[in-house]
Order: structure tokens, then C-alpha cells, then sequence
């Protein structure tokens, strides 16, 4: 079955909930993301062959601050093995928003996407917010066993891709490591990480190699808020099977460049 084809299958449901929940990202309001082709969010665009090196540089440095290498076994394994998102807790989620991940265009902090509230345009709020976000939102990224995430520069700009004229925000996904995928989210785990689960037996992700990455419109963010918040897929159906439109070909940027 091909990855649009699953995607299909596993998104195929109804939700109800319309309780206009946001997703805030630094650097855009709830006003801004309104509007997916406002020009007053500072953007750094990167094409699909960068943001795609860009995730393994990412997952090394998630990897070092989970400390992912250190031995389980036996009962310390089973009691991590039971735990929704294994070995990554809340506070590895904050830990990780201190790290840097250097590369060739730029030095990047990783930022969890806010699922669980719409924060207001106050600036001095905003500007809060960009330091840390994500450990509160940790019960509700359990819900897919999945941590979703953006990027910033050291310029305050937003890490997207450009296709001609559109733009999207790239959104991150890493799974939870060392924790028993429920039977319910086994199928979104073989799409969005794409991969095969040996039919009846438990499986857990051991390994990260690279961060899957997937493009989102600015108002599209909300959906995909709602959907973590809610513990379902169906809210983000559309943009999820129009991954292969919104494959990034634009020209990398420099950060700031558009402010040059």
C-alpha cells in the first residue's frame, strides 16, 4: 500500500470538536496565521534536500539530550517500555530547547509546538513564550506517542520551505523512544515514519536516525493542534495527503536574508 494510500486509511474519521484551539509558534500570532501567505512572520526557507540533512543533525542532538545510550534492561525496561512516551520525559523536552543544532545554513533551536492553549498577541507575552515551550503540552503529545516541533534561527525567523509562490512551516515529528506503540496509533507510526510492524507482536521505536518532517500552512497550525489535543488525525487529512504538492524547491536561504 503506498504512503498516500495509508495515509488515507488512517485518517479516515470524523471529529466533531470545533473549539478553535490554536498552535502557537513563536513569531506568529493566532491573527497571523490566518492568513498562510502573510508576509509579516520572519521565514528562513530551506529546500526539501537541506530540511531533510537538517533532521538528522536534529536527531543527534535530541538523541545526546535524552541520553538515549544509557542501558535498559530488565524490570527498568519493562517500567519504561509501559510509559506512554518511554524514555523521553517533560523535562527532556525543555533540555532540548537549551541545545543549539548547528549547521550549514545556521544555528537552529528546536521549539515543541503548543498544543493546548491560543496565546494572545501580546508582545511582551510572545516574547516570553519564545524561550521555552512544550513540557506542558506533554500528556497531549502522548496521545500519538509522537513530539511535533518547528525550528527557529538565531534571527528570530521560522524554519519553512517555499514551492514557487507558496510558503509552509516545517513541522517535525520524532517519536516516543522505548515505549510500547498503542495498538491504536501502530498504523500512523507506519506512515509518518514509515515503516512495517510485525503483526501481533508489541513494538517500540529504539532507534532515531532522522526527524520526519512534513509542511504545513500557517493556518493550517490550529488543526494540527486540535488534533494532538483531541487524539485524532482527521483534523489534518487534507494537508497530510497534499505532502507530495508542498515539497520544498525553493532556493535556501540565509538567515535574515529576507530583512537584508
Amino acid at each position: 500500500m503506498s504512503f498516500l494510500n495509508e495515509i488515507k486509511k488512517l485518517l479516515n474519521e470524523v471529529i466533531a470538536e470545533t473549539d478553535g484551539l490554536g498552535a502557537y509558534i513563536p513569531g506568529i500570532s493566532d491573527e497571523e496565521s490566518e492568513d498562510e501567505n502573510s508576509s509579516d512572520v520572519d521565514t528562513q526557507e530551506l529546500n526539501y534536500v537541506t530540511l531533510d540533512k537538517v533532521s538528522g543533525d536534529i536527531v543527534k542532538k535530541f538523541k545526546n539530550a535524552i541520553a538515549e545510550g544509557q542501558k535498559l534492561e530488565g524490570e527498568s525496561l519493562q517500567k519504561t517500555l509501559a510509559e506512554p512516551m518511554g524514555i523521553i520525559k517533560a523535562n527532556h523536552i525543555t533540555e532540548i530547547q537549551k541545545v543549539a543544532v548547528t549547521t550549514s545554513k545556521g544555528r537552529f533551536i528546536v521549539k515543541p509546538l503548543d498544543v493546548m492553549s491560543v496565546e494572545s498577541n501580546d508582545k511582551d507575552k510572545e516574547k516570553k513564550n519564545t524561550k521555552t515551550s512544550g513540557p506542558k503540552n506533554y500528556a497531549k503529545y502522548a496521545n500519538f506517542q509522537i513530539i511535533p516541533f518547528t525550528l527557529m534561527n538565531d534571527k528570530d525567523e521560522i524554519v519553512a520551505g517555499g514551492k514557487g509562490d507558496e510558503e509552509y512551516i516545517a513541522v517535525f515529528i520524532v517519536p516516543a523512544l522505548f515505549s510500547i506503540i498503542s495498538e491504536d496509533n501502530i498504523p500512523k507510526h507506519e506512515a509518518l515514519f514509515n515503516f512495517s510492524a510485525e503483526k501481533d507482536k508489541k513494538f517500540y521505536h529504539s532507534n532515531l536516525i532522522k526527524a520526519r518532517f512534513f509542511m504545513f500552512a500557517k493556518n493550517e497550525l490550529a488543526d494540527l493542534a486540535q488534533s494532538f489535543r483531541a487524539g485524532n488525525f482527521a483534523k489534518i487529512k487534507s494537508p497530510m495527503l497534499q505532502q507530495a504538492k508542498r515539497k520544498p524547491t525553493n532556493r535556501n536561504e540565509q538567515p535574515g536574508q529576507d530583512n537584508q
